[in-house]
């Protein structure tokens, strides 16, 4: 028994070229009118409320001066631990290579 191509019938082709049809007609729209429509847009295109910066729009303030780090609150602080931290020895140098281990009896 061999596998044969089965034909597509006449409506679901019509059905097939008319969602194809459709498809490429919006798509085509869409590009259209959003890239290739001439115009540019500028700020003045803007609604006003995005125009004008408000207190949310404003850079949040990050430098820090002397007055912060001579803060009692900060000069309070207390380091707990030995710093800085020294690794130890732990692990092998190559922990993808199989070790084998010898064992005499």
């Amino acid at each position: 028994m061999a596998l044969v191509q089965k034909k597509m019938d006449r409506k679901r082709l019509i059905t097939l070229a008319a969602i194809l049809v459709v498809f490429f007609g919006i798509t085509l729209y869409l590009v259209f009118t959003n890239y290739l429509s001439g115009g540019s847009g500028t700020v003045t295109d803007l609604p006003t409320d995005f125009q004008t910066p408000t207190d949310r729009d404003l850079p949040i303030f990050t430098d820090l001066g002397k007055d912060v780090l001579q803060d009692p609150r900060i000069e309070g602080l207390e380091l707990h631990g030995s710093f800085p931290i020294t690794p130890g020895k732990m692990g092998r140098t190559n922990p993808f290579v199989e070790t084998i281990t010898l064992t005499t009896e």
